[in-house]
């Protein structure tokens, strides 16, 4: 009876020795760049914060001196700080439009790496890849699905606001110049509004900084529990 390993097992042991470090590699690089793209995100939604913060003192700065003007009927006041607003309204279009091209964009980058997980899980599946492995392209795949739902929801966010931001400043607009009551009416009422849209911004921006610390927490962990499985 021959009992010399078959060359084919051979083989397949050879393979699986080499596949192991390779696999462990790819994972390793796989987790410094989602370390990498965290941290990123995390200065953006801190500096995102910071700035709604400002946007909103700036609008409650200038909503006072509007109040105070309107109050005293004067009217040269009154024409000094339309300009200041409608130049603050046409900055926040700009902003928002700016933000519209930025979510689209990540909004496509998310699908394709939903579609480049999709057939990674395929590939090595088809490969029988080991159980650690196939939990870590599973764990990406769910991680890229909730990024592509996160940036899509964000893409109707931005887009709503800008849209609102466009209309508030036609309006604006139409009344800029003139001091009599209802014009005064309509002009306090878009400039308190954007004072409550930027204490809302702030607010949901807070909101999400919090998801966030979670959601990295949460992909450490998972990042380690190969380490424990091994």
């Amino acid at each position: 009876m021959n009992k010399s390993i078959p060359f084919a097992l051979l083989g397949a042991c050879a393979l699986l020795l080499f596949a192991a470090p390779e696999a462990a590699a790819q994972r390793r690089a796989r987790n410094r760049v989602e370390k990498r793209q965290n941290a990123q995100e995390a200065q953006r939604e801190k500096r995102a914060v910071q700035d709604d913060r400002q946007d909103r003192a700036t609008f409650a700065g200038l909503l006072r001196e509007y109040e105070a003007a309107a109050k005293q009927a004067d009217r040269a006041a009154i024409k000094r700080l339309d300009l200041s607003a409608v130049s603050l309204l046409e900055a926040e279009v700009k902003e928002a439009h700016k933000e519209i091209k930025g979510a689209r964009m990540e909004r496509n980058q998310s699908a394709r790496e939903v579609n480049a997980s999709t057939r990674e899980v395929k590939r090595n599946r088809r490969a029988a890849k080991g159980p650690v492995a196939r939990a870590d392209d599973r764990r990406d795949l769910r991680d890229d699905k909730r990024d592509a739902a996160d940036d899509q929801k964000d893409l109707g966010v931005a887009q709503g606001r800008a849209g609102r931001m466009e209309k508030s400043l036609a309006t604006y607009k139409k009344f800029m110049g003139q001091a009599d009551a209802k014009a005064l009416d309509i002009k306090l009422k878009i400039l308190r509004g954007m004072v409550s849209a930027q204490g809302a911004q702030v607010r949901q921006g807070q909101a999400e900084r919090v998801e966030s610390k979670q959601e990295r927490r949460e992909d450490k962990r998972e990042r380690r529990e190969p380490k424990r499985r091994r």
